[in-house]
């Protein structure tokens, strides 16, 4: 088997770092190991990045992803 890669901080932008930290916290929440797309989408709704903003502008906030994504895990 191989080993997991590593993620370093220089491997990524800022806001995307911070996204992908926020998504580490959300798999706790999410009682999830890895980091999936559930807890990625969540991450970058919890920052102020552009990608976040345009979703905003959408509809798409973190509390009706978040509802959805419990509301699928809850059934």
């Amino acid at each position: 088997m191989g080993t997991e890669p590593t993620l370093e901080y220089r491997d990524f932008t800022g806001a995307a770092w911070r996204a992908i930290m926020h998504a580490r916290t959300e798999t706790a929440t999410l009682d999830d190991p890895r980091v999936g797309t559930d807890a990625l989408i969540l991450g970058i709704l919890r920052g102020s990045s552009g990608g976040a903003t345009i979703l905003d502008t959408l509809g798409v906030t973190y509390e009706k992803v978040e509802a959805a994504i419990y509301g699928a895990k809850n059934v």
